[in-house]
């Protein structure tokens, strides 16, 4: 590797003072209800067992890039691995933030801010996102609409009818029954204010960033073959789209990639995994 590689483990809390994007050739949003539910048992599992323990839920691994925004610099860090969970936290803290009373403005604004920095224009801050989803431009607005605008989260109804359009893009569909599905976790009695002290402040994440694309996704192949179970298809989409130079081709081939990766299933890794 051409360039010096950073490592940290973050709590949850330090994790949303970042900025993410999720690049066109990444896959979509893919957990089920099953996946997401087991998160939320962890942790919560984890709160019921020993409050003052630290819980490990998994690592990222990033491209980390230098952005320069009206006359500020700042890093913004590319997902190779590590989107599922990660935006399925950021569901959560949208959720907790909608779920919260006006009571308690301070968790509304910490929860605020770990998803969108607002527009200040007397100093200058321009309205930014934590993840940007550059995977879709449908995906971005649906984050825009019932993830980053309060309240949007507990739109249940159009949630509903989200997940059952089949025309509807797949994270789309994935995030909404998400959604839901973090939702009725909290309605069946699990406690709201239990759980997020200890996902913000004892839940942890390690993250590994490269700044060169090469050596990020050298990370994301040897990290697979240590034990982080990624899929044969993941690494061959990564390593293939990033030798494309142009971003529209790029994009064009990420989708031609996903299309086909929906159409064969679990039957495309495991053709690519013969080969």
């Amino acid at each position: 590797m051409s360039q010096k590689i950073e490592s940290e483990k973050m709590f949850v809390k330090e994790v949303f003072t970042n900025w993410y994007r999720i690049p066109e050739y990444q896959r979509p949003y893919v957990w089920e209800t099953d996946q997401v539910i087991e998160l939320l048992d962890d942790v919560y599992q984890a709160y019921q067992s020993n409050p003052d323990s630290e819980y490990f839920l998994g690592s990222m691994v990033l491209q980390k890039k230098e952005k320069k925004e009206k006359d500020t610099t700042y890093y913004e860090y590319d997902l190779l691995d590590g989107q599922q969970r990660l935006t399925t936290l950021f569901l959560i803290t949208a959720i907790v933030r909608d779920l919260t009373p006006p009571t308690n403005q301070a968790r509304v604004k910490v929860c605020t801010d770990a998803i969108f920095q607002m527009e200040v224009p007397d100093y200058n801050i321009p309205e930014r996102i934590r993840i940007l989803f550059d995977i879709r431009k449908c995906v971005k607005e649906f984050v825009d609409e019932y993830v980053k605008t309060g309240g949007g989260t507990q739109e249940i109804d159009k949630l509903i009818k989200l997940t059952q359009d089949k025309d509807v893009d797949i994270s789309i569909r994935n995030m909404a029954n998400a959604m839901l599905t973090i939702n009725q976790y909290f309605s069946n009695g699990h406690s709201i204010d239990g759980f997020f002290k200890y996902l913000s402040s004892n839940v942890l994440m390690i993250y590994v960033a490269a700044e060169e694309l090469e050596d990020a996704f050298h990370l994301f192949t040897v990290m697979n073959n240590r034990g982080i179970k990624l899929r044969n298809s993941d690494i061959l989409k990564a390593e293939n789209l990033a030798v494309i130079v142009d971003e529209n081709l790029r994009v064009e081939y990420a989708k031609l990639w996903e299309s086909i990766e929906l159409y064969f299933a679990e039957d495309f890794d495991n053709f690519l995994s013969h080969l």
